[in-house]
């Protein structure tokens, strides 16, 4: 990117600004010469822009700077600037891209999440429903071991969620069991006093009771029924 008499900034950016380079050339001046130094540096400044090799920028401050038109550089040097230039050109892309990048994979990631968490929920929801119809069997077989034919909603989410100790997570899933099977036709939701005297939602299983599956024992079915757990 070349400066040009249009693009102060672009005379700032690569340029010198004028005080710092009359300073340094004055360093270097001879004693005897400093009484027209103002003068000579003035109008060398003049006649190089008159030239047009170089060129004069002033920024909002008022310090002015000099610039030549093509700059010489050693290829590292080129190699920086054309690196800059370049970032300056597409960081507005490189920057878009990136963000849709991050977009994808964070939806990409929500979505997998989502699907493991609806298949662990059907998982939940089988193990509710049998657990209901064990308890419905066992009171029918047994009532004196199972006297209640239901088990409420908070019994039967600490025993299918006993291993998952996030409580957002058990929430959540929960909620998701909770529809389901509130929406089974087998399935009857009521107001029940347990045991302990607090009044709970409970759940019935009202359709075949079918038999006791082998592997109930694992959620707290001990002989026919469910063991009560205390009310959280």
């Amino acid at each position: 990117m070349k400066p040009s008499a249009s693009e102060p900034e672009e005379v700032r950016k690569w340029g010198l600004q004028i005080d710092e380079l009359k300073d340094s050339i004055r360093s270097k001046t001879a004693a005897h010469l400093l009484d027209t130094f103002e003068d000579t540096f003035n109008e060398a400044v003049q006649q190089i822009v008159q030239y047009g090799g170089v060129i004069v920028g002033e920024d909002a401050e008022g310090k002015r700077y000099l610039a030549h038109r093509t700059p010489q550089m050693d290829w590292t040097c080129s190699l920086r600037v054309k690196a800059r230039e370049s970032w300056f050109e597409w960081q507005k892309q490189i920057i878009s891209t990136l963000l849709l990048i991050m977009s994808v994979l964070v939806f990409r990631r929500r979505r997998a999440q989502a699907e493991v968490e609806n298949a662990r929920i059907a998982t939940l929801v089988q193990v509710a429903l049998d657990l209901l119809r064990n308890q419905e069997l066992a009171h029918h077989t047994d009532p004196i071991s199972a006297p209640q034919p239901f088990l409420s909603s908070l019994q039967l989410r600490d025993l299918v969620l006993q291993d998952e100790h996030s409580v957002s997570v058990r929430k959540r899933l929960w909620g998701g069991v909770e529809r389901v099977v509130e929406g089974n036709a087998n399935v009857r939701t009521n107001l029940e006093e347990v045991e302990g005297g607090d009044e709970m939602r409970v759940w019935r299983w009202v359709g075949s009771a079918g038999r006791t599956l082998p592997g109930a024992n694992r959620f707290g079915i001990q002989g026919d029924k469910v063991e009560p757990a205390t009310p959280a």
